[in-house]
């Protein structure tokens, strides 16, 4: 049951329960003084997946967060609109590709005209996927429970890509 009280409880604990017998005189003065380090469990440098100026800081040095919320906002405008470009390429690649099996299936289409339509849907697929990852990655969330211990960029500014 020990294991599970948290740092704080178990200092507290330590410190509401005295020892069941004070020390004889015998062994003349006890120091009760304890030193410790603590470690961070997991710690991590988090970085921009995509470049853009920071639109919002959520947490500054010292404020806790908790898994999944977001800590850093960058601007999504450009991601937006890469994302509609996206949906609309996918669009268009499909009904091309519909039109192209319906022309094959007629004989008034080769296997090589459908075929650069299955590639041309499968790519703008592709791009849709990443697009959908970049306008995800404009909000920097954490990736596990913890605290800010520094904040290296300030609202207003541009980050690269990995930084």
């Amino acid at each position: 049951m020990l294991a599970r009280l948290s740092l704080p409880l178990l200092l507290l604990a330590c410190l509401a329960f005295p020892p069941a017998a004070a020390p004889s005189a015998e062994w003349g003065e006890v120091d009760w003084n304890t030193r410790s380090a603590l470690e961070a469990h997991r710690s991590a440098t988090l970085s921009a997946e995509i470049g853009g100026r920071v639109v919002k800081i959520h947490r500054e040095m010292g404020q806790s967060f908790r898994k999944g919320e977001v800590l850093l906002e960058l601007n999504d405008r450009v991601a937006r609109a890469a994302l509609a470009s996206a949906k609309a390429n996918l669009a268009a690649a499909d009904a091309a590709l519909a039109a192209a099996a319906g022309m094959f299936e007629r004989n008034t289409a080769s296997q090589i005209e459908l075929n650069d339509a299955r590639r041309d849907a499968a790519d703008a697929e592709a791009r849709l996927e990443t697009a959908v990852r970049d306008a995800e990655a404009c909000a920097v969330a954490a990736p596990f429970d913890g605290r800010v211990v520094e904040v290296l960029v300030n609202e207003h500014e541009l980050v690269e890509k990995g930084r």
